[in-house]
C-alpha cells in the first residue's frame, strides 16, 4: 500500500458522490476505503458544497465522542451551536466538541457554500440527528 494519498478536493468529492456511503468524505474509516490509505481511524475529511434550498439535508446532530471543525471556505450560512445562533463566513471557522447539539446549514446565504469538515475519531456511527425546539 502506497504511504501517502495526494488527491483534489473537487474530484475526489465528485468520485465520492458516485459511491452509496459516505458521499463527500475524502478521508475516515469509512468501507468504500478499504485496503486504501484513506481508511482511518484517526479522522474525517469532508469537501461540501450546498446549495440554497437544500438546507433540509443538512440535520441538526449531536455527537457523543467526535469532535468537529467546520472550516466555510465560501458564502455565508447560519446555523446553531448548542443554544447560540452563529453565522459563518468565508474564511470563518468552528470547533464543536462532543456531546454540542449543531447545524451549522440553517439558512444559506447568498446561493451556495463550500467548506471543509474535519472529524475526529472517526466513527460514522457516533451522531445522533435531533430536532432544535426554541
Amino acid at each position: 500500500m502506497q504511504k501517502f494519498y495526494q488527491g483534489n478536493l473537487k474530484t475526489d468529492r465528485e468520485e465520492s458522490l458516485k459511491k452509496p456511503k459516505g458521499h463527500e468524505w475524502l478521508i475516515g474509516d469509512f468501507e468504500k476505503f478499504n485496503k486504501t490509505i484513506r481508511k482511518t481511524k484517526l479522522l474525517e475529511l469532508k469537501y461540501w458544497e450546498i446549495k440554497k434550498g437544500e438546507e433540509e439535508k443538512h440535520k441538526a446532530k449531536v455527537q457523543k465522542s467526535v469532535g468537529e471543525i467546520t472550516i466555510l471556505l465560501e458564502g455565508t450560512t447560519k446555523g446553531f451551536i448548542g443554544e447560540k445562533d452563529v453565522t459563518l463566513k468565508d474564511g470563518d471557522y468552528v470547533y464543536i466538541p462532543p456531546g454540542v447539539a449543531n447545524n451549522l446549514v440553517v439558512e444559506i446565504i447568498p446561493e451556495r457554500i463550500k467548506g471543509l469538515t474535519i472529524k475526529a475519531p472517526s466513527d460514522e456511527t457516533d451522531f445522533i440527528k435531533i430536532l432544535r425546539v426554541k
